[in-house]
């Protein structure tokens, strides 16, 4: 079973940007490269397939954040 959440950001300052989910065992489940988003908020959808804990690496031109979020089936 898919479930689907949104990843909501809010970008200080434009650049390239991507967004990377990891597991518990730090292997990338997901990936997508946004190319050059604008400053402001963007909205971003994702389907994971299995319950658990997940790591959400952001990626805009010099910054990088990471957050870690919980999947509940």
């Amino acid at each position: 079973m898919l479930t689907a959440a949104t990843l909501s950001v809010n970008l200080l300052s434009g650049g390239s940007t991507t967004i990377r989910l990891f597991d518990v065992c730090g292997r990338v489940v997901w990936s997508t490269n946004l190319g050059l988003q604008t400053a402001g908020y963007h909205e971003i959808s994702i389907e994971i397939s299995d319950p658990g804990v997940y790591f959400c690496r952001m990626t805009s031109g010099d910054f990088t954040e990471t957050q870690s979020f919980v999947v509940i089936e």
